[in-house]
């Protein structure tokens, strides 16, 4: 049996490892980093074996050839390495993933599963700034950005039936739970299914046709991205953090 040791909701971004003489940090960015830091400390004070990490995916592992709204990495899990994130194979422990996998299709829910998964960094950026690396992880990709989206109650439905199933673990005593996100911010992604500019056709044009050749895309996407205005809702930041 294992215990749920901590708990971690984190945002994450590539542009933390920018370099900060180049570009325009606001004084905003130092608070993410220091508040980074003391959930890396607290994290390795609760000693984990294992560190479950519930994140996205940014057309960079998954596509639109195949896009679950859930997926466990159930043995080789490789980090895409994309500006500055963990690349290569991470620490894993098939084992546990798999015992977790069986539980949660017992608790009705059928979620997609891969051996061979590359993740980016709405898992890797967890596993730079707050793991170090030095910690088996097991990712929980949730989509969020290729409609249709899981309903937000199947979100909180699978969040209780993996809490569950951690707890049930044979292979782990002390398990972490990492959320990987942004709160309110949004990245500037069309739908897909009905793109309006130039722009939007280009981003629906690397996720379909992505695989194996993301990086051929890179470039230009990441001034699109990096362009576009800042759309952030404090005050639901704030009611979320107070929930």
């Amino acid at each position: 049996m294992a215990e749920i040791v901590l708990g971690v909701g984190a945002s994450h971004t590539t542009l933390m490892n920018a370099d900060r003489r180049q570009g325009d940090h606001p004084p905003q960015a130092q608070g993410i980093r220091d508040a980074l830091g003391q959930a890396k400390t607290r994290l390795a004070a609760a000693r984990p074996d294992l560190a479950v990490i519930v994140g996205s995916n940014h057309f960079r592992g998954l596509w639109l050839d195949l896009m679950p709204p859930f997926l466990l990495g159930v043995d080789a899990v490789q980090a895409a390495g994309e500006h500055g994130t963990p690349s290569g194979a991470l620490p894993v422990r098939p084992n546990a993933a798999m015992f977790l996998c069986e539980e949660l299709s017992a608790a009705d829910f059928d979620v997609a599963f891969s051996a061979q998964l590359t993740v980016d960094h709405g898992v890797s950026h967890a596993v730079q700034w707050l793991l170090g690396g030095a910690v088996p992880v097991l990712p929980l990709v949730v989509n969020c950005f290729a409609p249709p989206l899981p309903k937000l109650a199947r979100v909180l439905a699978l969040g209780t039936a993996l809490g569950n199933a951690i707890r049930q673990l044979p292979h782990c005593r002390r398990v972490a739970v990492l959320a990987s996100g942004g709160l309110s911010h949004r990245l500037p992604f069309p739908d897909w299914r009905c793109p309006q500019s130039a722009a939007d056709r280009f981003l629906v044009d690397s996720w379909r046709n992505g695989r194996g050749r993301w990086q051929d895309y890179e470039a230009k996407r990441r001034k699109l991205v990096t362009a576009a205005p800042a759309v952030i809702n404090e005050p639901f930041d704030h009611g979320f953090l107070r929930q």
